[in-house]
């Protein structure tokens, strides 16, 4: 009896001791329970990293970023700058240099749309990620700004690139007028002289040769500025690559462990 009242003491023991553990098993966690209750999750629109420290190496490679960008280096410092923020996503002062270098490279290949919605996008990450930052209000317009441009460089671009066809249609005519001319001018004429001293094949050769000319000219502007675009265009998908570019690094150094010794081999990206 005395042993059957010991036991089912422990037993109820055992109950009180467990129902807290079972109490105080991890429950559905807030965002799943604002899911649950119809309340679509938020989409974040820049990177949701708050500003962790940042490693001494990642400075490091930030500081060559600052010295690229200063000596006009603008294709290693946008490299730099991409390995930076691949390593710290949170760092708004990386987001701020990336955008004056978009903001150079916009000027160097203006008008550029690419390069200035670029800009404007570091510079939105800036302001995400730095909520009480005193230049915010300056940013924000600055942004608007950027993204106006970006919409007029945008027909521009868009016109110049259909400037190709007629630029080759142009030049085409141009050469057969200016063929035309000199080969009228060229010929003697069996007849004579009018009243003024000319010829007629010289009045026609003249005005082929002329309109030959002016188009050559056309030809040659509206091709200048679709070759233009089109060096634009290969510049944009040229620092775009650069910035997407990983760098891989490999690491090694001797292994000592208790069971012996070896080489360690790793690699970084």
């Amino acid at each position: 009896m005395h042993r059957t009242l010991s036991q089912l003491v422990a037993v109820s023991l055992a109950c009180v001791v467990a129902a807290p553990v079972r109490a105080s098993e991890p429950a559905a966690p807030a965002a799943q329970e604002g899911a649950s209750e119809g309340r679509p999750a938020e989409v974040p629109t820049a990177p949701t990293e708050t500003a962790a420290p940042v490693h001494l190496e990642v400075q490091q490679d930030y500081a060559q970023a600052e010295q690229a960008f200063a000596a006009g280096q603008l294709e290693q410092a946008l490299a730099e700058l991409s390995h930076v923020l691949a390593a710290a996503p949170g760092w708004g002062t990386a987001y701020r240099l990336r955008a004056e270098v978009y903001a150079r490279l916009a000027v160097a290949h203006a008008p550029s749309a690419a390069f200035l919605r670029a800009e404007a996008q570091d510079l939105a990450y800036v302001v995400e990620l730095e909520p009480t930052a005193d230049d915010r209000q300056e940013l924000e317009r600055r942004i608007d700004a950027l993204y106006h441009e970006a919409s007029e460089a945008a027909q521009i671009e868009s016109r110049r690139r259909r400037l190709r066809a007629p630029a080759m249609v142009l030049t085409a005519l141009g050469i057969a007028g200016i063929a035309a001319g000199s080969l009228l001018i060229g010929i003697t004429p069996s007849d004579k002289p009018t009243a003024f001293g000319h010829r007629d094949n010289d009045i026609g050769g003249a005005v082929a040769l002329g309109t030959g000319v002016v188009l050559s000219v056309t030809a040659a502007i509206l091709g200048g500025l679709a070759l233009r675009q089109s060096r634009r265009d290969a510049a944009v998908t040229h620092y775009y690559e650069v910035a997407a570019r990983r760098r891989f690094e490999w690491t090694g150094g001797p292994l000592w462990t208790r069971a012996g010794g070896g080489v360690a081999v790793g690699l970084r990206f």
